[in-house]
This record gives C-alpha cells, structure tokens and sequence, in this order.
C-alpha cells in the first residue's frame, strides 16, 4: 500500500491549477495537494517551510521563472515535474534533475505516466532502504572496525579531515573521513547539516532557539545552526517529530 503523495502547484494561471487538482482528485486519490502558489515570491515562501514528496513547478510565472525559483533553494527533496505551454524548456529543466516535464494542458495519460513513475520509485526507494535501526557507519579505530548504528549517533562534528562522533552513550570516536563525505553516507537518515562543521541526528533534537539559532540535543550538547539553514532545519525537526503548525 502506497502512503499519500504531498504535493505543491505552483503556476500562475488559477484554471490551469483548478484543473490540475480536479484531475488528480478524480483519477489519482493517492496524491494530495496540500498547497498552491500563484506567483514566485509566494512559492519561493512556501517551499522554504515546506517539504513535499512532488512539486508542479510551473516554468514562467509572471515575476520569475519555476528555474529561478528552485535554483534559489537551499534544499529540493522533492520530486520535480516542470510544466509549459511548449517542450522548448526541457532540456533546462533536465539539467535541474527534473522528474517529468509536462507540456500543457496536461493530458490524462501524461500524467497518469508521470505519477505512476513516481509511485514505482517511491515503493523502489523503500524496499531499498534499511530501516534506520539497522544502518551502521563503518568506523576503523585502533585497528579494528566498528560498526555504529546511525539511531546511535548523536551529532557528527567536523574537524578537517576527520570527524569526530558524538554517541549516544556518551562515547566519542574519530573517523578518517571529513564530514562531507560522511554526510553523504547518511543521507538517506534523519540527519541535517546545520552548519559547516555539524551534523545532527534529529531525533535526538531535545528543543531549538531558533531566534538564537542554537539546538540542544538529549546528550547535553549545544549546536549552532547557521542563518541559511535554519528556515529548513526547522521545517526538517518539524517533519520528523509529526508536528503541524
């Protein structure tokens, strides 16, 4: 069984979005549209505080481009189908890693193509994914490996070349990688890079300052979040811990 699918419209034309959500309440239930936006600077608003498994993206609004919009943020989860009133914007929205690109008016099968794509990649990407328990970072120290399960890491600091990891009971190791590349080895997790030399496992946020721009974690430590990120770190602590605003 698939969960429901979280989407975002955003296209300047008010009946082209009509249209759009009537066609998927109709013939897809398990897509949602919990939001729309008319413009750019409302969608750019929308999709700081938001996180949506799929996003039409429309390609020229009125006061900015669906491009300009998305190149401005920090961070895309989502899937993105790119929508125009011709093809000769794909090979852009290729080069943005777009998921689909629809030329409008979006026809039925077009776009029961797309969201039947989409919903055989989400039920790939859980079959493929451990659950978080059971993941493990690799750390090599005083000659032997070890295995630390990721729901056992408490915050990653980077020091150069090296990490060090901050567990949950109380331990400390250090890994010979930076925190780039172990950034990209928990990915798939619930952890978020709150600044350049931090990465934290979000449930183990025990409260945030977000006006101080700080996180405090179950261990006793305390972490700054940097200006740019704090918008998503905030929407991602939102997200993990269920919480509705």
């Amino acid at each position: 069984m698939f969960s429901m699918i979280s989407t975002v419209i955003v296209d300047d034309d008010p009946c082209f979005r009509e249209g759009l959500c009537r066609m998927l309440a109709e013939e897809h239930p398990e897509v949602s549209v919990v939001a729309e936006a008319g413009s750019a600077q409302e969608a750019y608003n929308l999709l700081r505080k938001m996180q949506p498994d799929l996003l039409f993206m429309d390609v020229i609004l009125e006061d900015e481009t669906g491009f300009e919009i998305i190149d401005r943020l920090p961070s895309r989860p989502y899937y993105t189908v790119y929508c125009a009133d011709d093809d000769k914007h794909a090979f852009d929205a290729i080069k943005r890693s777009a998921f689909d690109y629809l030329v409008k008016p979006c026809g039925s099968e077009d776009l029961e193509a797309c969201i039947s794509r989409l919903m055989a990649e989400q039920d790939r990407r859980s079959r493929s994914a451990a659950p978080e328990y059971f993941r493990k970072l690799e750390v090599f120290e005083n000659g032997k490996m070890n295995y630390v399960r990721h729901s056992d890491l408490v915050m990653a600091e980077g020091m150069g070349s090296y990490t060090r990891l901050h567990l949950i009971d109380g331990k400390r190791m250090v890994v010979s990688r930076n925190l780039k590349s172990l950034e990209q080895s928990l990915r798939h997790s619930s952890f978020y890079r709150v600044h350049n030399s931090a990465i934290v496992n979000l449930r183990m946020v025990r409260s945030c300052e977000f006006g101080r721009r700080k996180c405090h974690l179950i261990n006793g430590m305390e972490c700054r979040i940097s200006t740019r990120r704090k918008d998503d770190f905030k929407a991602a602590v939102s997200k993990v811990f269920g919480i509705i605003r």
